[in-house]
């Protein structure tokens, strides 16, 4: 039987290629889909994390990076005295480390002006001192290595037209503009600590002379060989004391990732969501083509058994095929995947092509599952057909009675699976649908997959009037050819079923994926048209180490008296100690709910909103563990305490027109 099989095996070269061909694309498409998340989550945190590059512990003045505030370290006035670097070095366990300063800093545009966004001005960051611990890429040119020196973030250089080898004027000490010569811009990534400010390199010197540090904002180190992320950030704690946080490489990175993207979690929910649905269907497409090769050589196994062979014999020599062609064409399908792989990231339009890619990412993960997958969706694919031939006696599989009706429980068994499979992915649709933020969307593919292989079990029993019903148009118009092709059909339930559950896994992908790319596109156009409700807004702009001026009122009476604007609502904002906690609160005019300040409403009501009520945005409601109708005591940083009751919204109001 083993030289039988490996006969038949060289006997049927076309068959042994086409059926690997279609292990490989069950193979491929898995491993593809999972090189591609690998690859995309590699850029993603490249993208978002790439001051957190290379570091393996980082220490910082104030409670974690970003602590409370989305825009990082720079936002404290603390800094950690320039000594604590060579502290940091000194610690067992670090191979190599290097302090970054980090200042506020106002840059001019080349007539002069300041160059601020939303009034804020830009920041100057130290050049690395070790490059592989550097939170920048150069684009262009080099970064400073003399003072009077300077560097410009390529957004900045490219807005405002400044041009390596030209000069960069910033305010310096005293409020007088200092001239630099630009030797280079660099990219910062999506950092969130810099989004949309004018960022500048300096040398180390110029940051103490010109920005004015005072200490490091940041320390970051590399572990030595053989020493841990924890292990290392442990010792920096230790020898650096109170009043310094610390941590290790990963939370950093993390950090960083989701400070700038508010739905990175989301996103590598998703990626594992589609990881899932690559699985089932790369099982699916294997196991449908080995069970339609077994189906067709049912007469060739009983022949077999005619001539002597027995149950165990034929039953190992369909699995001995079935791992033959498995392992060979899973291998095949893993090298395919790097193609399949490269294809999907040059169609990552829903990624975004500010996330440079310039790797494929192949993690040990995916060679094992893509040669598992293939190698088990094979053997499992064989099992039942060479169960179901095993078992009927050598002269009744000879006969043209279907398989299937020889063999006791067959239908019951069959539909029981369909139940099963159909209740479970119910409930697991279900489940998926309250399932709070991207934490559902796994579980509702899961759902849907249970769903669609109910339906495939099912398929034999309702195909064949599905056909009839199918075929009736064409019964009437093409004659007998068409009438005997439909009675061939229904005389073949199980084969028509296998083969339109090939097709229909085709449609429900191309399905999937246009919905999704359809509602991302819809939810990003929803999110920046709620998120950034407004056409312009107006303030005032301040130089580092001043208060930003005020914007008169009489300026906003003005505009609101203007017939080219639909609404317009003038804002204050003040640090105030809010409950046991430190914020910043606003005020808006009346007016300003509904038209230029439509934030997303959690709970609530905005009825009646107005003196003596306050909104609170969710996250520091749970955390304050505040709730609707809480009173809460605000206290301004200096003037009279007041006490209001506070409603945060509940439903989304109407859509004005734009403002």
């Amino acid at each position: 039987m083993f030289r039988t099989t490996l006969a038949g095996l060289r006997a049927h070269k076309v068959r042994l290629v086409l059926t690997a061909v279609a292990v490989m694309i069950g193979v491929g498409f898995l491993a593809g889909t999972l090189v591609y998340g690998d690859t995309a989550r590699a850029a993603f945190y490249d993208d978002l994390a790439r001051a957190a590059r290379n570091v393996d512990a980082s220490a910082g003045p104030d409670r974690v990076p970003f602590g409370d505030r989305s825009s990082g370290f720079a936002e404290t006035t603390r800094r950690l005295p320039f000594d604590d670097l060579g502290t940091v070095r000194d610690t067992p366990g670090v191979a190599r480390a290097d302090g970054r300063m980090a200042e506020r800093l106002s840059m001019l545009d080349g007539q002069g002006r300041l160059i601020a966004n939303f009034g804020r001005a830009g920041w100057a960051v130290s050049t690395a001192g070790d490059a592989s611990l550097s939170m920048f890429d150069t684009s262009e040119g080099r970064l400073p290595q003399r003072d009077g020196e300077i560097a410009v973030d390529a957004t900045t250089a490219e807005a405002h037209g400044f041009r390596v080898g030209g000069t960069v004027s910033v305010v310096g000490p005293g409020a007088r503009p200092v001239a630099l010569t630009l030797v280079g811009t660099f990219d910062l990534g999506a950092n969130k600590r810099f989004a949309g400010l004018s960022v500048a390199a300096l040398t180390p010197a110029d940051m103490r002379s010109i920005a004015g540090a005072t200490g490091y904002a940041e320390i970051v180190a590399i572990a030595a060989p053989g020493v841990g992320e924890d292990q290392l950030a442990a010792r920096m704690r230790q020898r650096l004391g109170g009043g310094t946080y610390v941590l290790d490489g990963d939370a950093l990175r993390r950090a960083y990732a989701v400070a700038a993207a508010k739905y990175v979690d989301g996103f590598l929910v998703v990626l594992f969501a589609f990881g899932l649905v690559a699985l089932a269907v790369s099982v699916f497409v294997i196991a449908n083509t080995f069970a339609i090769l077994v189906a067709q050589r049912v007469r060739e196994l009983a022949l077999l058994r005619c001539v002597g062979a027995s149950r165990r014999q034929l039953f190992g020599s369909v699995v001995l095929e079935a791992l033959v062609v498995g392992i060979v064409a899973s291998a095949g399908g893993l090298l395919a995947s790097a193609g399949v792989g490269w294809v999907l990231l040059v169609g990552r339009d829903a990624l975004g092509h500010a996330v440079r890619i310039d790797r494929l990412v192949v993690s040990p993960f995916t060679v094992v599952l893509g040669l598992a997958a293939g190698t088990l969706a094979t053997l499992a694919a064989s099992l039942l057909p060479a169960r179901t031939a095993s078992r009927v006696p050598p002269m009744a599989a000879l006969s043209a009675a279907p398989l299937e009706a020889a063999v006791p429980g067959y239908r019951r068994r069959r539909l029981f699976a369909a139940c099963v499979l159909a209740g479970g992915g119910a409930a697991f649709v279900a489940a998926g649908t309250r399932a709070p933020g991207f934490l559902g969307v796994p579980v509702v593919f899961l759902g849907a997959i249970g769903l669609f292989g109910a339906a495939v079990i099912a398929g034999p029993f309702v195909i064949g009037r599905l056909t009839a019903w199918a075929g009736w148009l064409p019964a009437r118009l093409f004659g007998a050819p068409a009438r005997l092709a439909i009675e061939g059909a229904r005389r073949n339930p199980k084969r028509v079923a296998a083969t339109t559950g090939a097709l229909a896994v085709g449609l429900a992908l191309m399905s999937l994926f246009a919905v999704l790319l359809a509602t991302t596109r819809e939810q990003s156009e929803r999110e920046l048209d709620e998120n950034f409700s407004v056409d312009y807004v107006v303030t005032g702009a301040f130089v580092a180490g001043a208060q930003a001026p005020a914007v008169p009122s009489a300026v906003v009476d003005a505009l609101r008296g203007r017939q080219e604007f639909a609404a317009v609502a003038g804002s204050r904002s003040r640090g105030a100690q809010v409950g046991s906690r430190r914020g910043e609160v606003w005020a808006m005019q009346p007016g300003a709910l509904d038209t230029v300040l439509r934030p997303e409403i959690m709970a609530g009501s905005v009825a009646g909103f107005g003196t003596g009520a306050a909104a609170v945005r969710g996250p520091f409601a749970d955390a304050a563990g505040l709730a609707v109708g809480s009173r809460l005591t605000v206290q301004p940083r200096s003037g009279p305490r007041c006490r209001c009751a506070w409603s945060p919204f509940t439903t989304t109001p109407p859509r004005p027109a734009r403002s």
